[in-house]
């Protein structure tokens, strides 16, 4: 594919280029194609699949060295709050929650794994921090193990109630209320 018909955008610190095209980014690398392609592609569906957005595959062309992912247009933190100066604080709030957010996920995803190869179950973590994204993993819920912060409850018993397949609640938080509303201790 010759990407020169399209505009080259600047790009990150690895090997990759990014081109636009009239709807799309293709993401381009010579060097080191599964660090450069396939992580990078891995990366934005963990970071969908946890409600944080990033681009989403459109296609992926491996052995001609490049994907398509989503455009989310020019806009960059920096010209945000060079134009509105006085909402910096608000953006950087922003970042930094999103920061956090992705952290758990290093956090929980690094255990999951943990579990899995140790006890050879395939554990599937999720984040409580919401009503949102309570309601995006309770239905399909074998076991709900709860572990917030102490005195913090997670979900209410209106909530696991969507929780129709779940044979097993667990609850580690010994400060009321209780993480899992109505889970006493036995």
């Amino acid at each position: 594919m010759k990407f020169n018909k399209y505009k080259k955008l600047s790009g990150d610190a690895s090997f990759r280029s990014f081109y636009r095209t009239k709807s799309s980014i293709i993401v381009h690398s010579k060097k080191n194609k599964i660090s450069n392609l396939l992580i990078y592609d891995a990366v934005n569906k963990l970071l969908n699949n946890n409600k944080i957005i990033a681009p989403k595959l459109i296609s992926n062309q491996y052995s001609k060295n490049f994907i398509e992912i989503e455009d989310f247009g020019d806009e960059t933190v920096f010209n945000l709050i060079s134009r509105n100066k006085r909402g910096k604080v608000l953006v950087f709030k922003k970042i930094l929650n999103l920061l956090v957010k992705i952290q758990k996920i290093k956090n929980v995803k690094k255990k999951a794994e943990e579990y899995k190869s140790r006890f050879g179950v395939d554990i599937k973590p999720g984040d409580g921090s919401s009503d949102e994204m309570n309601s995006s993993f309770l239905p399909e819920a074998d076991i709900i193990f709860c572990a917030a912060r102490a005195g913090t409850q997670v979900l209410s018993k209106q909530q696991l109630s969507m929780a129709k397949n779940t044979l097993v609640l667990a609850d580690v938080n010994a400060v009321p209320p209780a993480g899992l509303e109505g889970v006493g201790i036995k």
